[in-house]
């Protein structure tokens, strides 16, 4: 009887291995296709999935803040927002000395490349964000240093 469970059980993992896993994608097209029952009895799946794009960015959070740690650290508000306008992201990281310093501030620096080049535009958009002036559709090394920089203003 041992025996049979266990052929079983390994005929049930191979067809299981070869079944493609199943993505956000696959399940945001499904619940598209769904009728409109489930998606009524459903109505936190449908906001989450249609905010899912904005959401995603919540795992860049921990690194944005030690990001911005980093940069009271470094600047402890010695640097005005004439000075930060006139640099660059780049110039200030081949500025930093210390090889693990940088390796970690670039580390930093990609993540909030990566949260703001997803969703900087629709947080603008939404009217939450306030900018003083317009800013780049995509953040790279050669964008104004006062991104990074901490600021109660825009």
């Amino acid at each position: 009887m041992h025996e049979r469970e266990e052929s079983t059980n390994s005929l049930y993992f191979c067809l299981w291995h070869y079944k493609p896993p199943v993505s956000l994608d696959d399940f945001c097209q499904k619940f598209s296709l769904a009728n409109n029952h489930t998606k009524a009895n459903c109505p936190f799946l449908k906001m989450f999935l249609k905010e899912e794009r904005s959401l995603s960015v919540v795992r860049y959070l921990p690194d944005i803040v030690l990001l911005q740690r980093r940069m009271i650290e470094i600047y402890n508000h010695r640097l005005n927002k004439q000075q930060a306008i006139g640099s660059t992201i780049g110039k200030f990281l081949e500025n930093i000395d210390d090889s693990r310093a940088l390796e970690e501030l670039t580390k930093l620096v990609d993540a909030f490349f990566e949260a703001w080049n997803r969703i900087g535009n629709t947080v603008k958009k939404r009217g939450r964000l306030q900018m003083d002036h317009e800013h780049p559709k995509v953040l790279d090394d050669d964008s104004s240093l006062t991104y990074i920089l901490a600021s109660s203003t825009g």
